[in-house]
């Protein structure tokens, strides 16, 4: 169970099937004026500052994620970020794939005021600064983003439907 907060407001305690999930997630995008889908893709390993390798795990990659979020929003931002909690509205899920490792698909609403190229920009750059960052993929946001975010493959490495988004790291509103 995780408490997400849901589109008409109010927080609670949800377990959502795969349907609802993606119903929930068409909820969220829906008012969005545009939409991105950006695939993240984890390092599986990382040499630490004593130099042994360090293997990715779930939570590693989550705290990844939150980190890019938090590069993201104050490149778009500025200080508007601390100062009047600008974001960027994003939904992240995360995968776990046998040829991919651990990787995310994010929908992302590009802000209004920027060029998408200097967007996208900001997103490589951000990723790249994240300890577990590797490459990214950009494409355009249509009706079957929910549904391909949402879908079954890749999530068997995770307890529960709830877990393959990451909370932590949805942002729905922006001031």
């Amino acid at each position: 169970m995780h408490k997400m907060q849901r589109p008409e407001g109010g927080a609670a305690d949800v377990a959502l099937n795969a349907s609802e999930l993606k119903k929930w997630t068409v909820q969220v995008i829906t008012p969005w004026t545009s939409m991105m889908v950006v695939g993240l893709n984890c390092r599986s390993t990382v040499r630490a500052d004593d130099g042994r390798f360090v293997e990715a795990t779930e939570g590693r990659v989550r705290q990844s994620l939150v980190h890019f979020g938090n590069l993201v929003d104050r490149a778009v931002h500025g200080r508007l970020v601390q100062r009047f909690d600008r974001r960027v509205p994003r939904l992240p899920f995360l995968e776990w794939g046998a040829d991919r490792g651990w990787h995310f698909h994010v929908l992302i609403e590009p802000p209004y005021f920027m060029p998408q190229d200097a967007f996208i920009e900001i997103v490589e750059q951000s990723w790249s600064r994240c300890e577990w960052g590797s490459t990214c993929h950009f494409r355009e946001g249509d009706a079957g983003s929910a549904g391909y975010v949402t879908k079954d493959r890749s999530k068997s490495a995770l307890e529960a439907w709830t877990d393959t988004l990451v909370v932590e790291g949805v942002v729905m509103r922006t001031k």
